[in-house]
């Protein structure tokens, strides 16, 4: 087979049956490659592990059958062999409560399954518990995946800023603030210059200018519960707006949260992706009607709460693409999915742009040549 360069995605995985245990499974997954030695046998590389410290809560029941994986492989990844006949990817159950901690008695393997060079460009792949795995074998998973040849259309996440914390305040006078801070995202976005993939000095001018935007335009102090929680403790997920509350990849990959704060000495204002080898968010939007990106807490005292989200609509590619890169205002979470909390107050704002992304490469300003 002609060589060339391309990426391999995990798009989804589906749960036929999850397996004999109470309650959901807590998904996690591992990668390798594998290339064939001249005298036989394949030496394999670990590609990466994912999930890990905050599983995919999955059962063959209801909306928790399906979740969004956003799993990229490409040379970069794969290191000095820049060549693999296959990718195995092994699932595993987390029983482990704060994560799976790298002992054997935390995790439990339901299957592996491996994806061929000489396999379909796009299929499913069945991971079967009775085959492969522990216990009474009734677990079955499937997993969706797609070879990426060609740039596509794609949804990238350059900055996350954090204008307020979560601090549990009334859902009226936050909409208010709302409206403010969408007017202050867009003067902001001016400052990036419609450059595709804004880097981050640009970004922090831009979060700055949104800043300064609401303390001009007369926001009012209405964050009333200002003893609050601390730094939230965040993460993004790719969800299904549409079907309720579909999980999915996002940042960080391991899925452990980063503490984020309007306080800089209590936590992190702003995280800048794409410089310094630390890839950004990229999800494909080529096949979807819209693609929702939701910012999640996970906090000791009101367990798992939705602090915003930002939806895009394939309909609305050529106006975005056209416009560059842009802040956004998170002021989706009132709309919370059925069976999530959501968290009053919290104020996020997301630099964003869209457009042809070359999946071969990985997802930094110089493998972009940007």
């Amino acid at each position: 087979m002609e060589k060339h360069a391309y990426s391999l995605l995990l798009t989804k995985l589906h749960c036929v049956t999850s397996t004999a245990e109470s309650g959901c499974d807590d998904i996690f997954f591992e990668v390798y490659a594998g290339t064939a030695r001249s005298g036989g046998g394949y030496d394999e590389t670990f590609l990466g592990r994912y999930f890990d410290q905050n599983p995919l809560h999955m059962k063959g029941t209801g909306d928790d059958a399906d979740a969004f994986i956003d799993i990229s492989f490409n040379a970069d990844d794969i290191g000095a062999q820049s060549y693999v006949d296959y990718v195995r990817v092994f699932l595993y159950d987390n029983d482990d409560k704060n994560g799976w901690n790298g002992s054997e008695s935390g995790r439990d393997k339901i299957g592996e399954t491996w994806i061929w060079r000489d396999d379909a460009l796009s299929g499913t792949k069945t991971i079967d518990q009775g085959k492969q795995g522990y216990g009474k074998g009734e677990a079955e998973y499937q997993l969706s995946y797609r070879v990426i040849d060609k740039p596509i259309q794609t949804l990238r996440v350059f900055g996350i800023y954090c204008e307020e914390s979560s601090k549990g305040c009334d859902v009226g006078a936050v909409e208010e603030v709302f409206a403010v801070a969408e007017l202050a995202a867009t003067e902001a976005s001016e400052v990036l210059g419609k450059n595709p993939r804004p880097r981050s000095q640009a970004m922090s001018k831009a979060f700055e200018k949104a800043a300064d935007c609401m303390e001009a335009i007369g926001k009012v102090v209405i964050w009333a519960i200002n003893a609050a929680e601390g730094a939230d403790e965040v993460y993004i997920q790719h969800v299904d707006k549409g079907n309720n509350d579909i999980q999915g990849g996002g940042w960080p990959t391991n899925g452990k949260p980063y503490k984020m704060h309007e306080d800089n000495s209590k936590g992190a204002r702003q995280v800048m992706l794409g410089e310094g080898g630390t890839e950004y968010i990229r999800i494909p939007i080529d096949q979807y009607e819209e693609v929702t990106l939701q910012l999640r807490e996970q906090d000791p005292m009101t367990k798992d709460n939705c602090i915003g989200s930002f939806t895009i609509k394939q309909s609305e590619y050529s106006k975005y693409e056209v416009e560059g890169g842009r802040i956004v205002t998170a002021d989706d979470y009132f709309n919370a999915f059925e069976n999530q909390d959501s968290g009053q107050g919290a104020l996020y704002q997301l630099c964003i742009s869209v457009g042809l992304e070359n999946w071969a490469e990985s997802a930094t300003h110089d493998a972009q040549g940007s």
